[in-house]
C-alpha cells in the first residue's frame, strides 16, 4: 500500500470517527478535576438564576425600613435575612437570584448575537477567501485592536442607556473573536477535504501507473532501448 492510500484511509477514518469533537471534551472534562467543580458552580448559578421566584424567600422590590438599625445602618444576617439588607430594607439575598437572572439573560443573548454574526463572517472569509477574507478579518483585526470594555462603553453611549443596548454592545464586542475561530475551522476543513481528494487521486495513478504495462517505467525503458539501437526495435 503506498503513503498516498495510507494518508487517505486515515483521513477517512477521522472524518467518520463517531462523537468527534463532543466525545474528546466530554472525555477531558472527566479527567479535569477543576473543569468539574467549575462546570458544577455554573450550574448552580444556572439553578439559581432560573429557580430564582421559587427560591426567594422575599420579592427583590419590597422594602422595610424598620429592619434598620439606629441611624439607618443595616444589620447583619439572621435567620430571616440570611445575607443581611441593604440601605432600603431589601433582602440581599432575594436580590442576588433575582440579578442572577439579568446576569444570565445578558450573558445568553449577547453570545447568541456574537456567535451568529461572527460565524457567518468567519464562514464567508474562510471559505471563499481573496478579497472579502482580507476585507473581513482586517476589519476584524481593527475591532481586536479596541479594548473591550472601551469598545463596549462606546457601543452603549452611541445607542443610548439600557438592557437591550448592554446585550448588543457586548455581543459585538465578542463577534472578532467568533469570526477567527469559524475561518480557522474553515479553511482547515476545506484543506482536509482537498489532501484527501489529492491523496486518492495520487493513489488511483498510482495503481493505474502499476497496473498498466505501458506506463510509466516501462515505457521510458522501450525508448532507451530504442535510443541504444538507433531507432530499431531490439527482438524480444
Amino acid at each position: 500500500m503506498s503513503v498516498a492510500e495510507i494518508e487517505s484511509h486515515q483521513l477517512e477514518l477521522d472524518a467518520s470517527s463517531g462523537g468527534g469533537l463532543w466525545s474528546e471534551a466530554v472525555y477531558r472534562l472527566s479527567r479535569n478535576p477543576s473543569a468539574i467543580i467549575g462546570a458544577f458552580l455554573v450550574l448552580m448559578f444556572v439553578v439559581a438564576a432560573v429557580f430564582a421566584p421559587v427560591i426567594a424567600p422575599y420579592h427583590p422590590l419590597d422594602q422595610n425600613l424598620s429592619l434598620l438599625e439606629a441611624g439607618g445602618i443595616p444589620p447583619g444576617p439572621s435567620i430571616h435575612h440570611i445575607l443581611g439588607v441593604d440601605l432600603l430594607g431589601r433582602d440581599v439575598f432575594t436580590r442576588i437570584l433575582y440579578g442572577a437572572r439579568y446576569s444570565l439573560l445578558i450573558g445568553i443573548v449577547s453570545v447568541t448575537i456574537g456567535l451568529s454574526i461572527g460565524l457567518l463572517l468567519g464562514s464567508i472569509a474562510g471559505y471563499v477567501g481573496g478579497y472579502a477574507d482580507t476585507v473581513i478579518m482586517r476589519a476584524m483585526d481593527i475591532m481586536l485592536a479596541i479594548p473591550g470594555l472601551l469598545f463596549a462603553i462606546g457601543i452603549v453611549a452611541m445607542l443610548g442607556p439600557g438592557l437591550k443596548q448592554i446585550m448588543i454592545a457586548i455581543g459585538v464586542v465578542n463577534i472578532p473573536i467568533f469570526a477567527r475561530f469559524a475561518r480557522f475551522s474553515s479553511r482547515t476543513s476545506s484543506r482536509t477535504r482537498c489532501r484527501s481528494s489529492s491523496c486518492r487521486r495520487r493513489s488511483r495513478w498510482q495503481r493505474r501507473s502499476s497496473t498498466s504495462p505501458d506506463s510509466g517505467s516501462s515505457v521510458w525503458g522501450r525508448r532507451t532501448r530504442r535510443r541504444r539501437s538507433g531507432g530499431r526495435c531490439s527482438p524480444t
